[in-house]
């Protein structure tokens, strides 16, 4: 039934990452990091004079912790 309201489905996280219009259109990204290779979403829009990035992982909390304290 069209009401014209504009919807869409309710995805779970698993439906999510295995979108095949995602995947098709290179939207996760996978980074190395001491834990092993960790999928990320990308970034959802692309800027062409300024593109962005993921260039790598969160950082740990315990080294955040520990960059901080050098700062102070």
């Amino acid at each position: 039934m069209d009401l014209g309201i504009p919807a869409s489905p309710l995805r779970s996280t698993d439906e999510l990452l295995h979108d095949p219009h995602l995947e098709e259109s290179g939207f996760f990204q996978t980074v190395p990091s001491r834990w092993g290779d960790i999928r990320y979403p990308g970034i959802p829009v692309d800027f062409s004079k300024s593109p962005g990035a993921i260039t790598g992982p969160a950082p740990a909390l315990q080294s955040q912790a520990e960059e901080e304290g050098a700062q102070s």
